[in-house]
Formats: structure tokens, C-alpha cells, sequence
């Protein structure tokens, strides 16, 4: 019978299921794309059409922020614009000044789900003066921007290193994060820090841990 095992390696080979807590408000809310700003981590994000058509010659500039030390995700559910004409930016802070995150326009089968690395994202919407169309649907929530393991705080982009299924010889079926695995045996798998975390993993699992 083969045997296989399913390894999560965070923080070199420390097995955690790392579950991103949203952090919302009681009630929730809808904001409409204005000039302007709001800190929540809960509601609806509507373009400056609200449940219409936005309108043309639109040019606003609208930051949403969490307000509480946490991450802003905008989760985009519809989102249909006037292709290269009816722009939407997306920047990675509190202004147009900070980096920017993505440029959407057009009809998007599968809309964006954008995550700040801090607590803020700022949108600017700008229309030309003709075409307009639905606009955008999107819900905003808030993740933990650290969490803390054995007593110390890591952050998200620090804590899952890896994620990776194979059999006990060392040869990986399943490898996500590192597609070009696949197929290959990788006992002698090293992580950033030079631990054998195949090895490692191989034999917690032949121990039944």
C-alpha cells in the first residue's frame, strides 16, 4: 500500500492551519465611489452610480481603510466598465502616491480580490464622456495583518513557506506553491534555512504525528 503524506511547512516544518480572521463591524454598510474616504472592515463598495449606471466624466478619488492596524481586502463581485476607456486604479496605501496595485476596465469574468500590505487602499475611478455601463459590485473585510506563533508575531507573508503532498520516498504529487516539483523526488528538499523538511515530515508522518 502506498504510503503518502500532506505537509503545510510554515516557518520551516511547523504544521499549522493558519485561518485569516476577518474582522467586521455589527452592521454593515453600503459606501458609494465619491471623493472622499471611510475606515471599516465590513460593507458593500459600490461605483459612484450606486445601484445605476455611473456616470460619465466621472473622476473621483476614494480611500477605504481599515482603521484598525489590520489589512483592507476588497472583494470585487461584478465589475463591468467601458473597455480602456472607464478606468478603475487600484493603489497599495492611502493615496495615489502609493503603489500601484492593478488597472481594471472592461468586462471581468473573473474580478480581483485585492488585499493591502498595510491598512489602507485608495481607488481612482475616471469615465470619458460617453458609454458609461454598470460599474462595480464589491464586499470590503478585514484580515490580521501578524500572527502569533509560540509566543512570537510573524507576518502573513512570513508564515506558510511551503505546502506539498508526496509518498514516503520522497517523490511529490501535489506541490502548488512549487508546480516544477511535481513528479520529481525531492527527499533531499532543503528549506530557506537548510533544514531537511521532506525528511523531517516523512518521518513525523511514519510516527503518526
Amino acid at each position: 500500500m502506498l504510503k503518502t503524506f500532506l505537509c503545510k511547512v510554515v516557518l520551516r516544518s511547523v504544521l499549522l492551519l493558519i485561518v485569516l480572521t476577518e474582522v467586521k463591524s455589527v452592521s454593515a454598510q453600503t459606501y458609494t465611489m465619491t471623493n472622499g474616504s471611510v475606515s471599516t472592515c465590513s460593507g458593500t463598495f459600490l461605483d459612484p452610480g450606486g445601484n445605476a449606471n455611473y456616470p460619465n466624466n466621472a473622476n473621483y478619488t476614494y480611500t477605504i481603510c481599515s482603521g484598525n492596524g489590520t489589512q483592507v481586502n476588497v472583494k470585487f463581485t461584478l465589475f463591468k466598465t467601458q473597455a480602456s476607456n472607464d478606468i478603475l486604479y487600484v493603489y497599495d496605501g492611502n493615496s495615489v502616491s502609493a503603489p500601484l496595485m492593478g488597472t481594471y476596465s472592461g468586462t471581468l469574468t473573473y474580478p480581483p480580490s485585492l488585499t493591502s500590505n498595510n491598512g489602507c487602499l485608495t481607488f481612482k475611478f475616471v469615465s470619458n464622456a460617453s458609454t458609461n455601463n454598470t460599474g462595480w459590485t464589491a464586499s470590503i473585510s478585514c484580515v490580521a495583518s501578524s500572527i502569533k506563533v509560540n509566543n512570537t508575531t510573524y507576518t502573513q507573508s512570513q508564515l506558510i513557506t511551503d505546502i506539498f503532498m508526496g509518498d514516503y520516498t520522497g517523490m511529490f504529487f501535489v506541490s502548488p506553491l512549487h508546480p516544477e516539483m511535481i513528479g520529481k523526488n525531492q527527499f533531499n528538499y532543503k528549506d530557506s534555512s537548510g533544514a531537511l523538511v521532506v525528511q523531517e515530515e516523512i518521518n513525523k508522518a511514519k510516527a503518526g504525528g
